[in-house]
């Protein structure tokens, strides 16, 4: 009997706690959507049972959703998207969008303009799977360049049009609007870059280029008279790997302007053998070699680059060979063998003609003339001393003194050579003798230094002058 008893409480419990929802429920069936909502409101705030709980919520939309249907039927889109706004679902956002779009529309034949822009905003923020998107995307782009004069945020809009839709008739009636505006664009760009500014306009170029509406060529041959510029600018200030880089890219553009970047990569390459040709004059053949490849990286196989490879790899080929014969000269001077080391340092100087080879064939002449013809070297010494100087002096005296007294009162003794003990020194006299007066001059002359010493008073006299 108690058993009986607490399954009664239980069942009569139980079914009073379900009246709230069937009540509710029976509303819903007999389309009194508004009570409905009312009672399921309520059976919500109350009831601890959630899997009637999350019954309500649902017919609870379906209930707002079939509110807002009725308002739609009737044309009144404010009300109508309120619901759907509120049923939170799918199905009701199914036709969210066009109660928003409706009203968009609407806004605009009254020139509400900003009020337009915020149905459409909401559309495209929060209803992005809409079917209604490209018209959206085209009437928002179409107000905010028309209405609002905001051509960059027109463009955005475009942008996503063009990524999302490209095949609506919506993407195709846009890209008249933008025509409108991409000029200005253009000329902004155009603006910048005339501001020695690269960067910039090239990134905001290769943007346009990717959704350029009907200005493809245009935004195209701007770039590339940009890279164009911008491969002058770096030309001028010495950076030739980054100028050679923007001047290729230029043909990616535009390759009707093919002509005039070969000659710029032609005036590189020339800058590459100019620095070569200086670092070979210098002899740094490696260094110079270096800069004539240099050249490959920006026209392959550059003729005047080859050339000025095979004449240093020349150049490099003689000096090797130059070596050679100079260590054999250095040999046979060591030798004494002056006369062949002078063949042998002429033979390297053919091929080589450094300041250095030249510097040995001096020195391997003095002694060739050291050993072969001394006396008549010394005296060519005593010619050339002060750059002839000297004998001028010596022969004025002589005619003032034939001036003064009779050819048989004067006796001179002209330019005696006699070698010394010292090796490679000769003694050089000249000797005037008159009734009154005797000039008697000596020198000592170093052949090796080719330095002349007087060797008494009269003749240091002399050479004072000098």
């Amino acid at each position: 009997m108690k058993k009986f008893i607490l399954i009664f409480i239980t069942v009569v419990v139980v079914g009073c706690t379900n009246i709230g929802f069937q009540r509710a429920r029976k509303d819903f069936q007999d389309e009194d959507y508004q009570e409905a909502i009312e009672n399921f409101d309520k059976f919500i705030n109350s009831s601890k049972k959630y899997p009637l709980v999350l019954k309500s919520k649902l017919y609870r939309s379906h209930s707002l959703y079939a509110l807002g249907k009725q308002e739609l039927n009737k044309g009144n889109f404010k009300i109508a998207a309120d619901y759907f706004y509120l049923a939170n679902s799918e199905q009701a956002d199914s036709l969210l969008d066009d109660c928003y779009y409706e009203l968009a529309n609407h806004n605009l034949q009254e020139n509400q303009f900003e009020k337009s822009i915020i149905y459409l905003d909401f559309i495209v923020q929060h209803l992005k799977e809409s079917n209604l998107m490209p018209q959206v995307l085209y009437t928002k782009l179409k107000i905010q360049y028309e209405n609002f004069n905001k051509p960059s945020e027109s463009y955005e809009n475009y942008v996503i049009l063009a990524k999302r839709f490209p095949d609506s008739e919506s993407y195709l009636k846009s890209k008249k609007i933008v025509n409108k505006y991409m000029p200005d664009f253009l000329e902004n760009v155009k603006t910048t870059w005339r501001n020695d500014k690269y960067s910039e306009p090239i990134e905001k170029l290769l943007i346009y280029l990717k959704y350029p509406a009907d200005y493809k060529k245009p935004i195209k041959d701007l770039i590339g008279d940009v890279y164009f510029s911008w491969g002058e600018n770096l030309l001028q200030a010495g950076k030739l790997v980054k100028a050679s880089q923007k001047f290729k890219t230029v043909l990616e553009y535009d390759s009707e302007v093919e002509n005039q970047v070969d000659t710029k990569l032609r005036q590189i390459c020339d800058q590459y053998i100019a620095t070569g040709d200086q670092l070979l004059k210098n002899r740094d053949i490696e260094g110079a070699l270096e800069k004539y490849r240099a050249t490959f990286n920006v026209i392959k196989g550059y003729q005047k680059a080859e050339d000025k490879i095979a004449q240093a790899e020349q150049i490099r080929e003689n000096i090797e060979k130059a070596k050679e014969l100079i260590a054999q000269g250095d040999q046979l001077f060591s030798d004494r063998e002056y006369k062949q080391a002078l063949s042998k340092y002429q033979a390297a100087y053919s091929l080589d003609n450094s300041s250095i080879i030249a510097t040995k064939i001096e020195k391997a002449k003095l002694w060739v003339k050291m050993e072969n013809q001394p006396h008549q070297f010394a005296k060519e010494i005593i010619n050339n001393y002060n750059n002839g100087e000297l004998v001028k002096k010596i022969n004025k005296i002589a005619r003032r003194v034939q001036l003064s007294y009779s050819s048989s009162d004067v006796r001179i003794t002209p330019w005696q050579i006699m070698r010394s003990p010292s090796r490679n020194n000769y003694e050089v006299r000249y000797s005037i003798f008159t009734p009154q007066e005797n000039f008697l001059f000596f020198w000592l002359v170093k052949l090796e230094t080719q330095k002349v010493i007087p060797l008494n008073n009269v003749t240091e006299e002399l050479m004072k002058n000098d």
